[in-house]
């Protein structure tokens, strides 16, 4: 029987509240922390922007970092999911 590998992707879902000038802060922010750091992934839509982590702990960290830094309206979720292995 084959059993498929599967690594846990650690997701900081970021949440601007409805605030259209602070998404785009963030996603500017985003943008200007992954040319400086290749270790720094996300993704976004129209509504949430999600930050891609290898462990729980970094990505309480950077979703910590964004309500401390950015703003207190950013609110934060951290979970996973589960992707096959390379």
């Amino acid at each position: 029987m084959f059993v498929e590998k599967k690594k846990k992707i650690w997701i900081t879902k970021l949440d601007c509240r409805g605030d259209v000038k602070l998404y785009e802060k963030v996603l500017e922010v985003c943008l200007n922390i992954s040319q400086i750091d290749e270790t720094f992934g996300y993704e976004y839509d129209e509504q949430y922007i999600y930050i891609i982590s290898d462990s729980r702990d970094q990505a309480y960290q950077r979703g910590s970092w964004f309500h401390n830094k950015i703003s207190s309206k950013i609110l934060y979720r951290v979970y996973y999911r589960l992707e096959k292995e390379d």
